[in-house]
């Protein structure tokens, strides 16, 4: 494997910790030999994922598309089936390119954290509702299409108390960037 190009929104980018520290980061240090690159855009939505596809992973002729997204998506109101659109038509320009595309769904909110630290006029609950049933219409997607996949609810979920995982209920923290690496180098056995 020569290269890696991780796509998608400030989980991607790393927003709150320090950029050592995100999980594209970690997988670089992991990956000595291989050119990881970090295309994640704060704020960006799988349709702007989409729009930036072909010049941010397509030209880079990575061997490796890891795409995660949909939380802006979701806090936006736009639904799921729009989602998983903007997702399929990323794995099959990957797959027209022969770049094999690993799909990670995004973690839910923790609701009280991102009250207080994001828009207290978000219902989160309805976020989580929307990031739960991505997660699984995801799942199904990648399993027809036999895509590697991985739910980050599933991983997340598993942490008796996750909240230690999250700087500001969104956003993931060192111990969760952290968690994210771990998953991700076991999908791509590093």
């Amino acid at each position: 494997m020569n290269s890696i190009v991780c796509i998608g929104d400030s989980l991607t980018y790393g927003y709150g910790v320090n950029s050592k520290s995100s999980w594209v980061e970690l997988l670089k240090k992991r990956l000595e030999n291989v050119n990881v690159i970090n295309a994640g855009v704060n704020g960006d939505t799988t349709i702007g994922m989409v729009n930036r596809f072909t010049e941010d992973v397509v030209y880079n002729n990575p061997d490796v598309v890891i795409i995660l997204g949909g939380t802006n998506d979701f806090l936006a109101n736009r639904n799921s089936e729009n989602s998983l659109k903007n997702i399929n038509i990323m794995v099959k320009e990957a797959i027209e390119n022969n770049i094999i595309p690993i799909v990670l769904s995004p973690p839910k909110a923790i609701e009280d954290l991102a009250l207080n630290c994001w828009d207290s006029c978000c219902d989160y609950t309805k976020v989580n509702s929307l990031v739960e049933q991505f997660g699984d219409i995801l799942s199904k997607f990648c399993s027809n299409e036999d895509i590697s996949f991985v739910n980050l609810n599933d991983v997340f979920d598993k942490k008796e108390d996750n909240r230690h995982l999250y700087t500001d209920g969104i956003h993931l923290s060192e111990e969760g960037n952290k968690l994210l690496f771990e998953v991700v180098a076991n999908v791509i056995k590093v």
